[in-house]
């Protein structure tokens, strides 16, 4: 899909789909309990194992509020990761996902909102047994609408993931592609929050510099987020006008690395540009 190999990804994609075994979970809670690991909806995870064995999980920790002591996990958090406003209005009242994704400690600071979906309750900090899903088979079923377009078999797709959500399903609009591609990328942000799946749906739905700058006036994305998240930071610390700078296309693709210009003798590896 990054390379906009559609038909090849149709046939990977239905062979998994038919041939794999792999399926949705009845809810979505279930996907990221820690007494169902590795279960049907996950193809790849990143395992982490508590217990005091130098295997478990530190996001957590990294994720919980600061100054919550040990009311949201062991050992308190530093606030990383911190949900935004807009995500969390983006939701459905009747989204069950909000609940699975979003955790609220206090109410009045953007730091006490926190990523809750890897949450759980060890012993030892930095310890958690929460692993981290890389593919999963709801990914697959959005991945196939995307490839297939605008059509009743993408729409279909959609809804298996919003109907488990919601209880509800969208209606199909076979005949405005703008309207099923808000549906598509809408669908994913909220089924894979926090997952590191958004940053690159908006790089191949070519929506990142919009999306960015919409959020409510800017490089609004990072006039809003600055004074609440990003002056955080430890130095080094871009300023609200490097980072402003920085929303510009040339910026979302990393360099290549010269080493690998210089040195391969079969093909010529032009530089990303602006770099």
């Amino acid at each position: 899909l990054n390379l906009n190999k559609k038909s090849e990804a149709i046939l990977l994609l239905n062979d998994i789909i038919n041939n794999s075994g792999y399926g949705l979970e009845t809810t979505y809670a279930n996907v990221f309990s820690i007494t169902n690991e590795m279960n049907k909806e996950i193809l790849f995870a990143v395992r982490f194992k508590s217990g005091g064995l130098g295997l478990g999980s530190s996001l957590p920790n990294q994720f919980a509020p600061q100054n919550s002591g040990s009311a949201v996990i062991i050992g308190a958090g530093k606030s990383y990761n911190s949900p935004s406003q807009e995500l969390i209005d983006s939701y459905a009242v009747n989204d069950l996902r909000k609940a699975v994704n979003i955790g609220f400690y206090g109410l009045s600071k953007p730091d006490q909102i926190y990523v809750n979906k890897y949450m759980s309750k060890p012993t030892v900090v930095n310890d958690s047994e929460n692993d981290w899903p890389v593919i999963r088979y709801a990914d697959v079923l959005l991945m196939l609408a995307e490839a297939q377009g605008n059509t009743p078999s993408s729409w279909a797709q959609i809804n298996l993931l919003h109907k488990r959500a919601t209880g509800v399903t969208l209606t199909p609009d076979t005949g405005n592609i703008a309207v099923f591609e808000k549906a598509l990328a809408d669908e994913r942000r909220w089924e894979f929050a926090f997952e590191n799946q958004r940053f690159f749906d908006l790089l191949r739905f070519d929506i990142t510099l919009t999306t960015i700058k919409s959020e409510a006036t800017l490089d609004n994305h990072f006039a809003v987020m600055y004074p609440l998240y990003y002056i955080n930071y430890t130095e080094p610390r871009l300023s609200l006008a490097q980072m402003q700078a920085n929303a510009n296309p040339d910026k979302f693709l990393l360099p290549i690395p010269q080493y690998e210009i210089d040195t391969n003798s079969f093909i010529t590896i032009p530089q990303n540009p602006g770099y």
